[in-house]
């Protein structure tokens, strides 16, 4: 059964993006089917056979016509974004550690004793006057 609320006509720009998109080799391959869901809509393909023809779900087929509709060829050239797994922490935690940091030293750590103490050319080797180096003739 068509859904009878998706209807899509390709201006010839748009129909260039989406084939460009399907025939280039480099194209992601998750971007290279919304193209074909999109162009597949257009030749008046049903859901159905364009859940057949990409191994995509019905709400997949639809959620792609909905975008290119709502948003065009960049609509589907983008990820959703999503909120990330971890909550962030909140604004006084994140305040103590600051403070924390700022006023006191790790316990167990040598104070600066690795940077004050270093020499910039330490560990460097060094050619005699007169010595060929490598790369140079």
């Amino acid at each position: 059964m068509r859904r009878a609320d998706i209807c899509l006509y390709l201006g010839p720009a748009d129909r260039a993006d989406l084939q460009a998109l399907l025939t280039n080799r480099n194209t992601p391959r998750k971007l290279a089917w919304r193209a074909d869901i999109v162009l597949a809509t257009a030749d008046g393909q049903g859901t159905v056979e364009i859940m057949r023809r990409t191994g995509m779900s019905k709400p997949t087929v639809w959620r792609w016509q909905e975008r290119y509709l709502d948003e065009g060829v960049p609509g589907l050239k983008r990820d959703k974004t999503r909120p990330s797994r971890v909550p962030p922490l909140p604004r006084e935690v994140r305040l103590k550690v600051i403070a924390k940091t700022v006023q006191e030293t790790p316990p167990n750590t040598p104070l600066n004793q690795e940077t004050e103490n270093h020499d910039p050319n330490q560990g460097r080797k060094r050619s005699r006057p007169g010595s060929r180096r490598a790369g140079s003739m």
